[in-house]
């Protein structure tokens, strides 16, 4: 063994530098523990040495769209390397049949005409190798790649030896690929989920506070669609506007009640001539209302009183004769202006 760590070529007839089957282990741990794809193959180059006592190592993945393997990590004078992605060809050569065959083999010169075809065969030839093992990397049962080695073995023993550790090495390899690939898959899809949830948490947050917003213009448009005036000397007025559910009910009725107490209101006239009235629930909640402020010493006064209101005031059998009712907004006032004179 070299000091760069390489296996030298074995020469003819002689079994130096070959590592028994007992070493694969060494070379097949850590493989799967790696984190990158470029980490992984740099590695399987590096533990391929372990294996075959090879001049070239070329490690390829095949790629699906035609067939041709493109090498992705090669090795070399002791260095392993990335390689920038320089085609197998898929010719009608020797290797390239032993590429279509897809099974472990070994194949011989010469190798000028080889050579021709491809830059990735011109490197791994280089040299003028006797031999090269190709072993295809699978991953249930589909070849994801292969393994070249260029090297110089001479007894049939060796290559038995070799060619078994190297089918091996690459199943081993086409398994932690498949896996390694699935686990970069997975972490990109859960990266991808967290952006998803970040944008629909960002998403919700936002509609949130649209909602919020809303509801508080809501409040608002509310607050001014049914505004306290203060018309005269301890006298208010309530225009109210659109439809009168329980929920608005109970704010109309708190604010009334409250500007009551604090203005010491002696005449509340409600005006219900731009009222929206939807079945006998509106009318009763306004009746609930005058009530209430009657309770704190407010007489009410209606006004603007249509003939379909009149109708369902008549229904709910209202004592007319105890609340003052008048067409409009301006006979209300008079009246309310001539109750504070009295009073005073």
């Amino acid at each position: 063994m070299s000091e760069s760590g390489d296996v030298r070529d074995a020469g003819p007839g002689s079994t130096s530098g070959l590592l028994v089957l007992g070493t694969l282990n060494e070379a097949l741990l850590g493989l799967s523990d790696l984190g990158t794809l470029p980490a992984f193959w740099l590695e399987v180059c590096q533990r391929s040495r372990w294996i075959v006592p090879s001049r070239r190592l070329c490690a390829a993945i095949l790629e699906e769209k035609d067939g041709s393997l493109v090498v992705v990590a090669r090795r070399s004078g002791g260095q392993s390397q990335l390689d920038p992605g320089s085609r197998l060809e898929n010719a009608g050569d020797s290797i390239g049949r032993i590429i279509a065959a897809q099974r472990p083999a070994w194949v011989g010169g010469p190798w000028d005409a080889a050579r021709g075809v491809d830059a990735a065969r011109a490197w791994l030839l280089d040299g003028d190798p006797q031999q090269v093992l190709y072993v295809p990397m699978h991953s249930r049962r589909k070849v994801l790649g292969g393994l070249f080695f260029a090297t110089s073995v001479a007894s049939e023993a060796d290559r038995k030896t070799i060619l078994a550790s190297a089918t091996t090495y690459a199943l081993f390899v086409g398994t932690s690929y498949a896996m390694l690939t699935a686990t970069l898959e997975l972490g990109a899809a859960s990266e991808r989920l967290e952006e998803q949830n970040a944008e629909l948490e960002k998403t919700h947050a936002e509609l949130v506070h649209k909602l919020a917003l809303n509801q508080a213009q809501h409040e608002a448009i509310l607050t001014m669609s049914a505004p306290i005036l203060q018309v005269g000397d301890r006298v208010l007025a309530l225009p109210v506007l659109g439809p009168v559910d329980n929920a608005r009910a109970a704010r109309l009725s708190q604010a009334l009640l409250e500007a009551v107490t604090r203005e010491r209101a002696v005449v509340t006239i409600v005006d219900l001539t731009g009222v929206q009235v939807d079945g006998s629930s509106t009318v009763a909640n306004l009746i609930d209302m005058m009530k209430a402020a009657r309770l704190l010493g407010s007489r009410c006064v209606l006004s603007g009183v249509s003939h379909s209101l009149a109708r369902d005031l008549v229904e709910i059998d209202l004592d007319v004769l105890a609340i003052p009712v008048f067409a409009t907004l301006r006979r209300a006032l008079e009246y309310a202006m001539a109750q504070t004179l009295t009073r005073s």
